[in-house]
């Protein structure tokens, strides 16, 4: 059975209609997503690559976990389901920190569907990222890697470069970078990823 969605309108505001993935891409629905930034104590931010299966922006490069939130999920414990199904790592609710919420850019995924997506965006601080310790869900993420939150910014800002990344936007990236930059002094977790 697919899973079901909650179509929101274009100011983010829950609908109470619930369809699948497929049938919101179809009608370029609003949906609510979750994104994790990983970054740890010298502001390098675990990225990923994600896998070459015939999906959505496949074998492109984006922030640590992507996806969708369920129809009656809350979005923390979707950020919580999604780092343990792409990553393998379970961490308690008092590691993840609502950065805010951002309307994306609407993304044509092909002649006959569009993402339009408002992003639940959480940041997840750690003192060491250490990708061998992640449990990488092959269907989802081929490989990962770490890049430096100025790195990400010269990236996001390079045309050809830019290409390569999930479109959320340069000021998507951007912002989400000044963001944790204010924000990492204040933030720490008990575990070294």
């Amino acid at each position: 059975m697919a899973e079901l969605l909650e179509v929101i309108d274009e100011n983010g505001n829950p609908t109470g209609v619930a369809k699948t993935k497929a049938e919101i891409l179809t009608a370029g629905d609003w949906r609510k997503v979750i994104h994790i930034w990983l970054v740890d104590d010298d502001s390098n931010l675990l990225i990923q690559r994600r896998a070459k299966k015939g999906g959505i922006f496949d074998d492109m490069w984006d922030v640590t976990v992507g996806g969708g939130v369920s129809y009656g999920e809350q979005s923390l414990h979707a950020a919580k389901r999604e780092l343990q199904e792409e990553l393998g790592l379970e961490l308690p609710e008092e590691d993840f920190q609502l950065l805010g919420t951002w309307k994306m850019p609407p993304k044509t995924v092909d002649e006959n569907r569009e993402m339009k997506d408002f992003s639940d965006t959480y940041l997840v601080h750690v003192p060491k990222i250490d990708p061998a310790k992640l449990k990488l869900a092959p269907r989802e993420v081929q490989k990962v890697d770490v890049i430096s939150l100025k790195d990400l910014a010269m990236k996001i800002q390079d045309n050809e470069i830019y290409k390569k990344w999930v479109q959320h936007g340069r000021e998507y990236y951007l912002g989400v970078s000044e963001k944790i930059f204010s924000n990492t002094a204040n933030n720490h977790t008990k575990i070294g990823i």
